[in-house]
């Protein structure tokens, strides 16, 4: 599950938003979304989708990385 969690901060960097912007988006708190970033906690289903809806990112897209152009 970690490699998850490094996903999302990885998105959020290549997004250029703040944990606090990031955190809003995905209707969590700071302190939740830092426990993702950090593994102290899992990423569930539900955060994923909501990546997906709000970043117009698809599934596949976000666990390949597609976003990051190189």
């Amino acid at each position: 599950m970690e490699d998850l969690n490094k996903k999302i901060k990885e998105l959020r960097s290549v997004l250029g938003m703040t944990q606090a912007q990031f955190a809003e988006k995905l209707e969590l708190t700071q302190s939740n979304l830092s426990a993702i970033e950090g593994g102290k906690r899992e990423v569930n289903l539900n955060i994923v989708m909501k990546i997906k809806e709000k970043f117009k990112i698809s599934i596949e897209d976000f666990f390949i990385q597609r976003y990051i152009s190189n």
